[in-house]
């Protein structure tokens, strides 16, 4: 393996390419459990449709808004917007192993009303936020959690300064609004 950039197949299949040092203690395997606390990650569901009303949903969502609610930023800014959506991001208090699997476990029961709320798009969203190594390695079991689902999901890793990956854990455990 190669310590910059390097691209790697994990053992379920999927490319990870985040390396930036070789050193192995900062190495990340969700089938093992293993997380360095310090590293910051996010796990969310985001879900959205034309006519979606997320408000029908017996369930509170951690940011959603109504197709046909007045935007507040964007192109739509002080315009209805001609789409619902809603996202719920997993809380800090949970281990970053459990992340996939308490996702699945909140979100799974939902899907029938969520769809009848008129949503027609969803995914899961991870980031993580790492300021000298970040590896992901996803086991079967996680991956067939996620296939439960229904969706894919998109993985983005944000290289940081030590200063910034400070702040990121913090905004994300106090559940601050991040970008």
């Amino acid at each position: 393996m190669r310590p910059n950039n390097a691209l790697q197949r994990t053992a379920a299949g999927r490319h990870v390419s985040c390396l930036r040092a070789s050193h192995a203690a900062f190495q990340v395997s969700l089938s093992s459990g293993v997380r360095p606390l310090q590293m910051p990650y996010r796990v969310s569901f985001e879900m959205w449709g034309e006519g979606f009303r997320p408000s029908r949903v017996p369930f509170r969502f951690t940011k959603q808004h109504d197709s046909g609610a007045i935007g507040t930023v964007g192109r739509y800014r002080g315009e209805p917007l001609p789409y619902g959506s809603a996202s719920y991001v997993v809380p800090a208090s949970v281990p970053n192993a459990d992340r996939i699997k308490h996702l699945v476990q909140i979100i799974e029961p939902l899907l029938a009303g969520i769809r009848d709320a008129g949503a027609t798009d969803w995914h899961i969203s991870i980031g993580r936020y790492y300021s000298s190594q970040c590896n992901e390695a996803y086991s079967l079991e996680e991956l067939h959690l996620i296939a439960r689902l229904r969706c894919g999901f998109t993985y983005s890793a944000y290289s940081v300064t030590e200063e910034d990956e400070a702040e990121w854990k913090r905004k994300l455990e106090s559940r601050e609004p991040v970008a």
